[in-house]
């Protein structure tokens, strides 16, 4: 390979190269003479770790339906007059703005221990709302009826947060790590 001439610095090797000490004094060979480094390269070892926790993703899915839920509830129903009238109904299930206030706040804490992906705080959010809803399902006429639910309203709510409160304690957070060698 012949030698390249770049600004009184000879270099064999047309790579970058780093000049570490350059001279005009008479006892060098030739004048403007060059100490040339290489430069080097580096490894760096990356590891990326990416995981999924499936009880929170269905956590999640379950308090958006909730607070869906209770928001058209209460945007049926209003409140103009009194907090437990009209009786309004979505797909089948019916309900009244104060239903739906309890069920979108339900749904709320739902969804905030969702996004938090803590198995304790979904584990307790779920007990809270299956004891709430069992109730309900039990008595359906609680307060008088203020509610203004049917009874498949509260038993939906008893069996999704009991299928919740199973999958959360049974099922691992899944982990894919991915470990790569990179040269800088």
């Amino acid at each position: 390979m012949e030698p390249v001439r770049n600004r009184d610095v000879i270099t064999v090797n047309p790579a970058p190269a780093v000049i570490v000490a350059e001279s005009n004094d008479n006892h060098l060979h030739a004048p403007h003479q060059a100490l040339i480094m290489e430069p080097t390269t580096h490894k760096v070892d990356v590891v990326s770790v990416r995981s999924v926790s499936p009880h929170a993703v269905v956590a999640g899915l379950m308090a958006i339906a909730m607070v869906v839920w209770g928001g058209v509830m209460m945007a049926r129903a209003g409140f103009d007059g009194a907090i437990r009238e009209p009786q309004v109904s979505l797909l089948g299930l019916t309900g009244n703005a104060l239903s739906g206030i309890i069920v979108t706040g339900l749904g709320l804490v739902l969804l905030l221990s969702a996004l938090a992906t803590d198995r304790a705080a979904i584990m307790f959010s779920s007990i809270l709302i299956g004891i709430a809803a069992l109730i309900v399902a039990i008595e359906p006429n609680v307060a008088h009826g203020a509610l203004g639910v049917e009874r498949a309203v509260p038993v939906l709510l008893t069996i999704g947060s009991a299928a919740l409160l199973v999958l959360t304690a049974v099922v691992p957070t899944v982990t894919n790590r991915t470990r790569t060698i990179e040269s800088v």
